[in-house]
């Protein structure tokens, strides 16, 4: 596999119908590269295999992506630009869940995390997952896929990925990280390393399946949201965009910040999975005065 720079000119493997790719950017570990045929810019994970250095050239490649001209050139930016303070976030909770997480309406909230449970535990116990990666990763990675097939916990083309990869030593961390009650980290390391073989090496993908199975003490991680919450408390993170154990220790103590400041506030998450769905809410949250188009209101003296 060829090593991928700023400006080469790539296909991708999976989606020829994209053409041919010009890299504008390698930020970390992301390559970011505008197709002719696509109509937004891309993210790869690297080492991205499913890119392939193309010797053809493109006409004109563009310095920077037309589809990127509205979006700041670093997420962490685009995320402080635009963040409402805790106490709005909690406020704008309220007004949606007026008995915080006793409303009937959180309480819809659970219901996608406990059948997902549920067709964990009828369909992916773990001794048949452990058995499988030992001899049938195929069937493996197609329950795998049934499992979240219809939620919204992981991107259906990020389960559907997840889903296809065949090495057994992968999916044996995959069921240590999700089920024991105290993994080790190299169970965690195995995982990402999996995960970045097929360029899925995400937050989300890394530990929605634990969250799940474990949600009195453990998170499914959504980072765009986290980095909102964190900065509304003015509390820093200091973890990387890749998933590591290290860093899902400090997201760990973290949720016990959010839940201490939850209970302060009169609130009372059952466990972590409320603490994570009330960062998801926070994420989405808009600041005091700004409207759902991200311009300030009339109200708010525009």
């Amino acid at each position: 596999m060829a090593l991928i720079r700023v400006g080469d000119v790539v296909r991708h493997s999976g989606c020829p119908e994209w053409g041919v790719g010009h890299v504008l950017e390698i930020r970390g570990s992301l390559a970011i590269v505008c197709f002719e045929g696509s109509d937004r810019h891309r993210e790869f994970r690297l080492p991205a295999t499913q890119l392939q250095v193309s010797q053809e050239s493109m006409s004109a490649p563009p310095r920077r992506c037309p589809h990127r001209t509205a979006r700041p050139s670093s997420r962490k930016a685009a995320v402080a630009k635009n963040v409402a303070s805790f106490e709005d976030v909690l406020a704008q909770f309220r007004s949606a869940f007026p008995q915080g997480f006793a409303s009937d309406a959180w309480k819809k909230e659970r219901t996608e995390r406990d059948a997902v449970f549920a067709r964990v535990r009828e369909t992916l116990p773990r001794e048949r997952w452990r058995s499988l990666a030992a001899s049938g990763v195929e069937e493996l990675g197609k329950l795998h896929r049934a499992v979240f097939h219809g939620t919204t916990l992981l991107h259906p083309v990020q389960a559907m990925r997840v889903s296809a990869i065949k090495d057994g030593a992968f999916w044996v961390a995959y069921a240590s990280w999700a089920w024991d009650d105290s993994p080790e980290p190299a169970a965690f390391d195995l995982l990402v390393a999996g995960l970045s073989a097929a360029d899925q090496a995400t937050w989300p993908n890394a530990t929605a399946l634990r969250g799940v199975i474990h949600p009195a003490t453990d998170l499914l991680v959504k980072p765009d949201s986290v980095k909102r919450v964190a900065a509304s408390l003015h509390h820093e993170l200091g973890y990387d965009s890749k998933p590591t154990f290290a860093g899902y220790r400090k997201l760990l103590d973290f949720a016990g910040v959010v839940r201490s400041r939850l209970e302060s506030e009169s609130m009372k998450p059952a466990d972590l999975w409320d603490v994570c769905g009330f960062v998801r809410f926070g994420g989405k949250a808009q600041p005091a005065g700004v409207g759902s188009d991200g311009a300030k209101s009339r109200e708010a003296g525009e």
